[in-house]
């Protein structure tokens, strides 16, 4: 993403376009299909009728705050955002299923 027109704040806006773009696609569905354990009820909580697993600690969290996360980060560790090209952020972001997980807010945020 080194095209010098493009400032550091268009970039971020540019990043979080593609991140709202890929919560609404086919793949973050589908992990989030797999994740929903069909039949679980919480008799402390019956107006809630779609849960899942956390992948990370097990936990069952209603399905609406579930979080897909990438295992391999979508910025590796070793380089910054200014050093991808938008196809690279475009492939990391939209990557195999393997690498996404399904996570309650808890893990997710301690990740």
């Amino acid at each position: 993403m080194a095209n010098p027109r493009i400032s550091a704040k268009e970039r971020g806006l540019i990043k979080g376009a593609l991140r709202r773009v890929f919560s609404r696609s086919d793949l973050r569905r589908e992990v989030l299909q797999e994740s929903v354990v069909l039949g679980y009820k919480d008799q402390n909580r019956p107006r809630v009728t779609k849960w899942s697993k956390c992948s990370m600690c097990s936990s069952m969290t209603p399905t609406y705050k579930i979080d897909v996360d990438h295992i391999i980060p979508v910025i590796p560790i070793n380089k910054t955002q200014d050093q991808l090209t938008f196809d690279e952020l475009v492939d990391n972001i939209w990557c195999v299923k393997s690498n996404l997980q399904a996570l309650c807010e808890n893990c997710h945020n301690s990740k």
